[in-house]
């Protein structure tokens, strides 16, 4: 009798009785042991309130989706509704833009190959397959690209790729590819959507374009893929990226117009002043516009007359740039001053008062202020380049 119930209990709690995907509690043991046996590890990360996400969870008790991954890959899930949980992908510039994503790295954190897949055992087994055979990574795809390749299916998933792994120039040339082959009367359809989701990362192109003009027919979209309402999002993340992009403080004042049209569109309109003021003022010194930017600046300022730190960042916009200037910001970083609380913005706040002062001909005061804008930036660790070539000036 004993023997029939040890069995019993071995049979349920042994390797036998073992059910789906086998997940590590602890990401750094994740890694540490991907490094030492070899294998990739397999991050679902995932919304626990997300309906894709709820309904690929069966089918990781799957018989077969479990013994591949368990013997392939050590598996964790990131549960990105939980504070924090982001860090580890915001350190590599990786980004969400929908669940569940499958991500998999080497033993050093590297990501090799991400994916998406439909919520059945052979999606999940298939995006596996891919991960196990090098030659299919996502990290091979800029090297295929480059060699011409521009197969409709491996755009996408190029495409996802470059969103996922923040590759803006990559995503700009494969927007560009995939409308080159697009079937114009189709813009309208859901692939046309898919594709400004997954793979749209700017807003200068027909995909952004059509529907930013059409978001009632992308939220009919939305609500029969069960995201009701998430239309808005997928645009203003778009709008976001390129606000927010390298080149966008090259943009000319048309489409920075441009912009805050789309942001009242994507019903963000009210933050259009604390988004665009940078790219208002410096396409209006570009075109020469000085007393129209001076305004912005104004503007900026007052917007953040409660923000010490924000209002720094007006002054060093405005420093850089002609002599008749200094009277109004040497104004607003005495009206900064007194909000100034921690070294790095205090070592700032010196800098800047040495720039201006050395631009009004006092150059004993610019180079006292220089050594107190060095001593904030040891204090606070900052990098001491600049600072150290404010205060070495004669």
């Amino acid at each position: 009798m004993y023997r029939v119930l040890f069995c019993l209990l071995w049979l349920s709690t042994g390797v036998f009785g073992q059910q789906g995907i086998q997940w590590e509690k602890d990401l750094s043991d994740a890694l540490a042991k991907g490094k030492s046996t070899g294998k990739l590890v397999f991050v679902e990360a995932y919304l626990p309130t997300c309906p894709a996400c709820k309904a690929m969870d069966p089918q990781f008790q799957n018989a077969d989706v479990a013994k591949f991954y368990n013997q392939n890959f050590i598996n964790y899930k990131m549960n990105l509704s939980i504070e924090g949980a982001r860090g580890f992908l915001d350190e590599r510039k990786i980004e969400i833009p929908s669940f569940p994503q499958f991500l998999f790295f080497n033993g050093e954190g590297e990501l090799v190959h991400q994916g998406e897949t439909v919520p059945t055992p052979a999606g999940v087994l298939s995006i596996g397959r891919e991960a196990k055979d090098p030659s299919l990574w996502s990290s091979n795809f800029v090297k295929q690209f480059e060699l011409g390749n521009r197969d409709f299916d491996f755009l996408i998933k190029y495409g996802n790729y470059a969103r996922v792994s923040r590759d803006m120039a990559a995503s700009k040339k494969i927007t560009e590819a995939i409308w080159a082959n697009f079937n114009r009367e189709e813009i309208g359809s859901n692939v046309s959507w898919q594709i400004t989701k997954k793979v749209v990362n700017d807003t200068d192109n027909e995909f952004f374009r059509y529907w930013i003009d059409h978001m009632p027919e992308a939220a009919a979209l939305e609500k029969a893929e069960g995201h009701e309402g998430q239309e808005g999002q997928v645009l203003g993340r778009i709008l976001q990226q390129t606000i927010f992009s390298p080149e966008s403080k090259m943009f000319p004042i048309e489409k920075v117009n441009q912009l805050e049209q789309y942001m009242g569109k994507v019903g963000a309109g009210m933050y259009a002043d604390a988004f665009l003021w940078e790219h208002r003022v410096r396409a209006y010194l570009r075109d020469g516009m000085k007393s129209t930017a001076l305004q912005e600046g104004e503007k900026a300022v007052e917007l953040y007359k409660q923000n010490g730190a924000a209002m720094l960042y007006v002054v060093q916009v405005f420093t850089s740039h002609v002599p008749e200037f200094v009277p109004l910001t040497l104004t607003w970083l005495q009206r900064a001053y007194p909000m100034l609380k921690e070294n790095n913005y205090l070592a700032e706040y010196f800098y800047q008062m040495s720039v201006v002062s050395r631009k009004r001909g006092n150059v004993e005061e610019s180079k006292q202020f220089a050594e107190q804008a060095l001593e904030k930036a040891r204090l606070a660790e900052l990098q001491l380049d600049k600072f150290i070539i404010q205060a070495s000036q004669d």
